[in-house]
């Protein structure tokens, strides 16, 4: 779309792309970091020590006192917005000459530019920062050698990308649209120049949704799709919050923004230079994978509404699930916002509002289930929820459900066992999931009721909870995570600890007293607090109580869990048979094997069938470890190996495979399938040597959750240049392989491939 220009636009019309240009560059960033043996979780001043450069990342002056240092941004900070300052980068005008990156890091008073420093204790809070993308692009410049455009070309053309560029200038046989302002006027020299990474991006609209086929399909195979390696998507759909959602309503990951509509998992990004505005949002994963637009215009304001607009109607003809369309606005309030704001309140109030929380199902409970006889009592009974950090495995208001607990053990979905209480995924990195709700009326806590039934293994370990003296105050840090998910933020006035940080037993039920409040307090709010993750099926807080339940309410300091009598169910069948091969099995599985191998193609030597065993595990608590050897595909959670949640510091689970014979390792291939919220944080894989019996380390503490719900391949073209290369070391033979899961999870199938036939 073109404004106050009477030329068409073409599929040749090239629009600056501004910040959509971070998608693009943090791609390319991950793809040549690995293929350099960096990881993301490099200290950005440590590589620049290996270069001439000058530039160092310092922190804000406002933070001497702090602990933390410059020294502490990495790689994936600058991507993912948790370090830097820098909203919005100027422009210079196109009739000029463009300064290079290094005339903008340390500040540029003919352009506007303030000195880029780091603002906040790195990877703790999201600030929208370009300043990031211009450290960047400074970095890989020096580490390189090379200008960006030589670095993007190769990349842009394994993609197939005609048009898109960082160059600034015109290039001939494009068209190119050129900025206007909101009062009519056109920006100063046609358009303006930016920083490459951050804002200077040139591009089709048809160019940015082939990249993001590309990284969708990426996402699902192993094999990755054009440039973008499997992992590089991986990482970059993986997203925090840490503020972001107040920013946009979305997580943030690298380089992109993520948004769920239901089951839809959306990358999106939003762009604003002068006289231009942009969005790309498209369906990554899920029902309506696929579904999406690019849409630039060469306009401001009026853009973000015309951009609205169209994308509520382009959604809405989509039929994409997830979306309340009810939800859609037509205005938002611009008013007093700095222009850079506009852009993101404008889309996440007229557009994102309206997407839908990836939930776990509602419970169906027979017959519409049995009313706890506290229940009337409770005065959390219809609360209203303003906030949760995480319920992906099981909702929320479970916990504050009037029913008994109910529980089906062959019950599933998508997000695993479905369960009738509030249970959030593993790993929190945070103290604890919150969650803030506001009773119908105000009232003095005097008793609590917490129950675990059902869980045992995934329970919390303990819960903490905050009354609030004004509602208002709750809708202000009680959806706020960095104090409804922390443990030591200092509470303000009108805030009050109603129940300390109490310990939980697995499917059990504490009940106890409270202390008591000032006599002129009463809560209108309340937070609970899951600590640091899992399951709380039932909390119930009463101001008073038929005499008849008092006596099971202890004083707080000598209540104790009690462990409920009846038993968790369980299935008459197993959900899995354990794979027991027979000897025709066994038979059938070496021929096919051998028959591979004479063909010289890969083996799995991590089968049951060619006589592959498990030699030790650790925990195998919900699942058992045999099934990470069998053959078939897996079919569910259960068809694998996963342990109880592990909440001991620097905790490790482990297996050790016994694989079919000696063999060299050309790739390790992990499945996680079907575990979505529950594979390991870090996966560390050694081998032992058939010669010396040496164990070898093959990967270390890798970050995996990214790959929840999917594979990851490890071979000497997957894995970076500074780890271990003995894959497809023929030389070198193993006889064993250790999987760890850091703290603790889940895995499908582990399958370690060889070109090595049984010696004789």
């Amino acid at each position: 779309m073109q404004s106050n220009c009477r030329e068409k636009v073409s599929t040749k019309t090239i629009f600056e792309i501004a910040s959509l240009s971070k998608t693009f560059a943090a791609a390319l960033s991950i793809e040549w970091f690995h293929s350099h043996g960096i990881s993301l979780d490099t200290s950005v001043n440590a590589l620049l020590s290996r270069t001439l450069s000058h530039f160092r990342v310092t922190k804000s002056t406002d933070k001497e006192g702090e602990s933390w240092t410059g020294d502490d941004v990495t790689c994936a900070h600058l991507m993912s917005h948790h370090a830097l300052n820098m909203h919005y980068v100027n422009g210079v005008p196109a009739d000029r000459d463009m300064p290079p990156i290094t005339a903008f890091l340390n500040g540029n008073e003919e352009y506007g530019y303030s000195p880029v420093v780091a603002l906040y204790k790195p990877g703790t809070v999201f600030q929208y920062s370009g300043g990031g993308f211009i450290v960047l692009e400074h970095l890989l410049q020096e580490l390189s050698g090379k200008s960006i455009h030589e670095l993007a070309e190769p990349f842009f053309k394994g993609l197939g990308l005609d048009s898109m560029t960082f160059e600034q200038w015109n290039r001939t046989g494009f068209d190119y649209a050129s900025g206007n302002r909101d009062d009519g006027s056109s920006v100063a020299g046609g358009r303006k120049m930016f920083p490459a990474f951050a804002a200077g991006g040139m591009s089709t609209t048809k160019d940015v949704v082939v990249f993001l086929k590309h990284l969708s399909e990426a996402y699902h195979h192993v094999e990755g799709s054009g440039s973008i390696s499997h992992d590089t998507a991986r990482l970059m759909m993986h997203g925090f919050d840490h503020g972001c959602k107040k920013f946009m309503g979305c997580l943030m990951g690298l380089g992109l923004f993520i948004l769920n509509a239901g089951d839809n998992k959306f990358a999106i990004h939003q762009g604003a230079n002068d006289g231009f505005r942009c969005i790309y949002a498209c369906c990554i994963t899920g029902p309506d994978r696929g579904a999406g637009f690019c849409m630039s215009a060469n306009a401001e304001l009026a853009a973000v509404h015309l951009i609205s607009h169209i994308s509520q109607i382009l959604l809405q003809n989509m039929a994409v699930s997830g979306i309340d369309f009810s939800r859609f606005k037509l205005s938002f309030a611009d008013e007093n916002l700095k222009q850079e704001e506009v852009v993101n309140r404008g889309y996440r109030d007229l557009i994102f509002d309206a997407f839908l929380p990836e939930r776990a199902p509602l419970i169906e409970r027979p017959n519409g289930g049995s009313r706890d006889p506290l229940a009337d009592f409770n005065k959390l009974l219809n609360a209203k929820i303003i906030y949760c950090s995480n319920d992906r495995f099981a909702r929320c208001e479970n916990t504050l459900s009037p029913f008994e607990a109910y529980f089906d053990p062959a019950l599933f979905c998508n997000q695993g066992k479905v369960m009738d209480s509030w249970e959030s995924c593993r790993h929190n990195l945070k103290d604890a999931d919150g969650l803030t709700c506001i009773p119908l009326v105000p009232f003095k806590p005097r008793y609590v009721s917490v129950s675990t039934k059902y869980h045992l293994g995934n329970q919390a370990v303990a819960i903490r909870i905050l009354g609030y003296r004004v509602a208002a105050e709750a809708r202000s840090i009680g959806t706020d995570e960095s104090f409804a998910c922390s443990l030591c933020a200092p509470l303000p006035e009108g805030v009050y600890e109603i129940l300390p940080k109490t310990c939980l037993e697995g499917h059990s039920l504490i009940q106890m007293e409270l202390d008591a409040l000032p006599d002129d307090v009463l809560i209108e709010a309340v937070t609970l607090q899951n600590i640091p993750d899992g399951g709380i099926t039932r909390v119930q807080l009463f101001e008073s109580l038929p005499q008849s339940f008092l006596e099971k309410f202890a004083p707080r300091d000598k209540a104790c869990s009690q462990v409920w009598p009846d038993a968790i169910p369980t299935t008459l069948k197993p959900l899995v048979e354990a794979r027991c091969p027979s000897a025709l099995d066994r038979e059938r599985a070496m021929a096919e094997a051998m028959k591979k191998i004479e063909e010289q193609q890969m083996v799995n030597v991590a089968d049951i069938d060619l006589g592959a065993s498990i030699e030790a595990v650790t925990n195998e608590h919900y699942s058992p470890a045999i099934q990470v050897i069998s053959p078939l595909p897996p079919i569910n959670m259960f068809d694998g190996l996963e342990s109880a949640r592990s909440r001991v510091k620097g905790s490790r689970e482990s297996v050790t495979v016994k694989l079919a014979w000696p063999a060299s390792i050309t790739s390790i291939l992990c499945d996680w399938t079907y575990f979505v919220n529950n594979n390991p944080l870090y996966v560390t894989i050694a081998a032992r040597r058939a010669d010396t019996h040496e164990w070898v380390k093959l990967i270390e503490d890798d970050f995996v959750k990214p790959f929840a719900a999917s594979k990851k391949l490890y071979s000497k073209k997957t894995c970076s240049k500074g780890e271990l290369q003995l894959f497809g070391d023929l030389q070198t033979q193993f006889s064993s392989v250790r999987f760890e899961a850091f703290p603790c999870g889940g895995i499908n199938r582990l399958l370690v491939f060889s070109s090595s036939s049984p010696q004789k």
